[in-house]
């Protein structure tokens, strides 16, 4: 089989990386455990941010930027959440934008 590094994966991911078997239930114990260790950190911490490269991150910032002006949005979901959505055009947030104020300026950032 495949070896992997957990180790060099850890940081790569920049989370813990626990070695399980399922079949034997091995390394359970200490997954339950690192997860319960994560979701406490990522309160404290705020979560993972994913770096999307300079030209999506501009497009990002615009987005989020245009959304400030829809609070009734903001609101409900997380600024940088909505932006990436409308970049990856999913139906259910662009089905929101349309009956926004903002919707003609978000359209001109996707063209």
């Amino acid at each position: 089989g495949y070896e992997i590094d957990v180790e060099e994966l850890s940081k790569i991911l920049k989370v813990p990386v626990i070695p399980t078997v399922a079949t034997t239930k091995k390394g359970m114990e200490e997954l339950k455990d690192a997860i319960v260790e994560v979701a406490k950190m990522r309160k404290r911490k705020g979560g993972v941010r994913i770096n999307y490269g300079s030209k999506l991150e501009s497009m990002i910032s615009k987005l989020e930027d245009i959304l400030t002006k829809d609070e009734k949005l903001v609101s409900r979901y997380p600024r940088r959440w909505l932006a990436i959505k409308i970049l990856e055009r999913d139906r259910e947030v662009l089905r929101k934008i349309a009956s926004s104020p903002i919707r003609d300026e978000v359209e001109e950032v996707l063209r």
